[in-house]
């Protein structure tokens, strides 16, 4: 059976607009799905749409609110695949008349590939969608004859390329493993980083080219390439690698450990860590200022203006307080101006790692890549921290309003307000468009006031909260820093291991 692809949005409005079509009723939505594959044939990944034009496309309903972000085509793209995907794999769509569909083991024998590059190919830019087998009942895949003619036709020399991975002539098969050879005795290469190198020369899939190396030296055990070879690392070898780098093990005692060159470790590390990255949830609010090719500039390189007004410095009173947390509430509000500036640095941020992160190698990731990426988060943490301890005056002075009336105005119950609201004030941040004409305060207040009534309801008995917990939750890091401790292993685990 045909596999889905795992991958995620590359456009957050698409994401939030698949999800909710997913209400919509039926008919609307095979209406829907219809209309997404007709835009998804018509769009060039060259130009830049408004969101407002892909919805009013896959929708027909024109929205009375008004958005400056623009959705670049190739991003659009795959996610109109994935919203195509999720509707028509929870709707019964009829086939119509006019409309042919083939299996893709049929588009495989028909384009002398195997299934899996087919799967490939949909993640590279060939549409799909899932119809109910009459026989059965139940959803298959297929794939539109009319897509497929026009990937077929789109990219034929990837096609053809692909037809040949399955074959080597006997001619191809010498030629190859006497360039192993001579790379072999040139350096230190192991059978998987030869593999590779081949690959890419030769046009030829990883596993063809392994399993054609593996197969000589098994045979021919006197005249092996790889001589000392002890066998691809394992997933778990590799978890145990990265987390003893982590743990400052020198990359010299691992390689003995483990019998493999420092080259093999160095890599085994960075692949881990550009895993960790892809793992990684990034969202933030568009703009078409990220897009100029002075962004750098104009965003995070351009001289500080001079602040507006301020806000006031009043201190607020804080004897309800415990003493721990009152330094909290003496930190200066920002200015509107100071705010703005700071959540466009903040998205640009974000949308700079996400955009490296596409153009970050699978094979071989660039350590100068990585760290790029990894500045970028970082970046963008810090202002994120900013932000958070600026707005704790304005949340308090909400979670007060709040309690006015209420029985329980104990300190206790300002605590575990305060603590909730971290996460709301964190998502507020994350969810701020600054082309709004609404200011940020009142899009923090709004959330905080609509978060406390919601779970006003809910909440049967109120727990106590220390003063430890919330700095702890005002001062937490997230994913947006740790991009290396993946496993939640212990650490004595690996040491042992190690020994």
């Amino acid at each position: 059976m045909a596999r889905r692809i795992s991958q995620p949005y590359h456009c957050q409005p698409l994401a939030d607009l698949a999800r909710q079509l997913l209400f919509a009723p039926p008919d609307k939505r095979i209406e829907q799905v219809r209309r997404a594959e007709k835009l998804h044939d018509q769009l060039d990944t060259s130009v830049a749409y408004p969101f407002e034009f892909i919805s009013y496309r896959i929708t027909g309903y024109r929205s009375e609110t008004e958005s400056d972000s623009l959705l670049v085509g190739e991003a659009i793209l795959p996610d109109l695949r994935l919203l195509i995907d999720s509707l028509s794999r929870a709707t019964d769509i009829p086939i119509q008349g006019n409309e042919a569909f083939e299996e893709p083991k049929e588009l495989a024998a028909r384009a002398r590939v195997s299934e899996k590059t087919v799967s490939r190919w949909r993640q590279a830019g060939l549409r799909w969608r899932w119809v109910i087998d009459q026989k059965s009942g139940q959803r298959r895949l297929m794939i539109p004859r009319e897509a497929a003619d026009r990937f077929l036709a789109e990219n034929q020399v990837k096609v053809a390329r692909a037809a040949q991975y399955s074959y080597l002539s006997d001619d191809d098969k010498v030629r190859l493993l006497a360039r192993a050879r001579r790379i072999a005795e040139a350096g230190d290469f192991t059978l998987n980083r030869v593999a590779t190198h081949l690959a890419r020369r030769s046009g030829r899939a990883i596993e063809t080219i392994r399993a054609l190396l593996e197969k000589h030296d098994r045979e021919n055990p006197r005249n092996a390439i790889f001589i000392n070879r002890t066998g691809p690392l394992t997933t778990k070898q590799k978890r145990l690698i990265a987390r003893a780098h982590r743990m400052g093990v020198r990359n010299r005692l691992i390689a003995a450990r483990f019998k493999r060159t420092r080259a093999t470790i160095h890599r085994v590390i960075q692949e881990r860590r550009a895993a960790a990255i892809r793992r990684i949830e990034i969202n933030y609010v568009m703009s078409p200022t990220f897009s100029r090719d002075d962004a750098d500039q104009v965003i995070l390189h351009a001289p500080e203006p001079r602040e507006g007004k301020q806000k006031s410095d009043a201190k607020m009173p804080t004897d309800d307080l415990p003493e721990s947390l009152r330094p909290l509430f003496d930190e200066p509000e920002w200015s509107a101006d100071r705010q703005r500036r700071s959540l466009v640095r903040y998205n640009y941020l974000k949308f700079k790692a996400h955009q490296l992160r596409l153009a970050l190698d699978r094979h071989e990731p660039r350590v100068a890549a990585m760290d790029q990426i990894d500045a970028a988060l970082t970046q963008a943490r810090l202002i994120r921290d900013g932000l958070v301890l600026s707005s704790q005056r304005l949340v308090l002075s909400v979670i007060r309003r709040h309690l006015l009336g209420q029985a329980d105005r104990s300190t206790n119950a300002v605590m575990e307000l305060l603590e909730m609201s971290q996460d709301v004030l964190r998502t507020a941040i994350d969810d701020f468009d600054v082309s709004r004409r609404q200011t940020f305060d009142a899009h923090v207040t709004w959330h905080l006031m609509r978060h406390f009534a919601t779970q006003q309801g809910s909440r049967k008995a109120h727990r106590r909260v220390g003063a430890e917990e919330v700095l702890r939750k005002i001062r937490a890091g997230d994913v947006l820093s740790d991009l290396q401790p993946l496993e939640a292993a212990a650490e004595r685990d690996a040491k042992d291991d190690l020994r």
